[in-house]
């Protein structure tokens, strides 16, 4: 969470962004990037999921949910136990997960009620 006010300080209001550091060699300045997860479109299961992630990814994960893009079902081991074992992965960024399930019949079951395409 991310604050965005006035000059002074006043009247902040809390955001969902991004805080990137800018140093211009003299002064380091704190700069927020709004990212408006822009759920229009989307249906009520899809705006659920795009608000359950990360701030920073809602953006991304709205724009996918959209399209409809398609994911492939592959069991994961980059995450701590207690993350479920299969990651529901877009297929066009393997790096971008949408979800993840305890099986791969959960995963998938999720995957089409989000809409997207199981490949």
């Amino acid at each position: 969470m991310a604050f965005v006010g006035h000059e002074r300080g006043f009247g902040q209001v809390p955001v969902e962004g991004r805080v990137l550091l800018r140093n211009d060699g003299k002064s380091t300045m704190k700069q927020v990037v709004l990212l408006d997860p822009d759920v229009l479109g989307l249906t009520e299961k899809q705006r659920e999921h795009v608000l359950r992630v990360f701030p920073e990814v809602r953006y991304a994960m709205a724009n996918y949910l959209r399209q409809g893009v398609a994911v492939r079902v592959q069991r994961q081991n980059e995450c701590s136990p207690d993350v479920p074992p299969y990651a529901i992965v877009v297929e066009s960024d393997p790096e971008f997960w949408i979800d993840c399930a305890e099986s791969p019949v959960a995963a998938k079951a999720h995957a089409l009620a989000l809409g997207l395409r199981v490949i």
